[in-house]
């Protein structure tokens, strides 16, 4: 994905009801050893959950390394 790539990913609960915000970011230069990626997570009021370098994010979409840490079909 080129810098500034943004990613959101909608959370809900099994009742359909939004349970937070998942953004992935990429930043060319901020976090090297995850290819950039700054993670930030929200309530669905806006209160940052958690944001930067989220070690629960890195390490579940290290999983996806390969293709630069997303779930998606591969990238070229």
């Amino acid at each position: 994905m080129p810098d500034g790539s943004i990613i959101i990913k909608e959370n809900y609960m099994p009742d359909k009801t939004l349970a937070a915000l998942t953004v992935m970011y990429k930043e060319k230069g901020y976090d090297p050893a995850h290819n950039g990626w700054f993670w930030a997570k929200y309530s669905p009021t806006g209160e940052v959950r958690a944001e930067g370098k989220v070690g629960m994010c890195n390490d579940c979409h290290g999983k996806q390394k390969d293709n630069d840490y997303t779930f998606t079909g591969p990238l070229k």
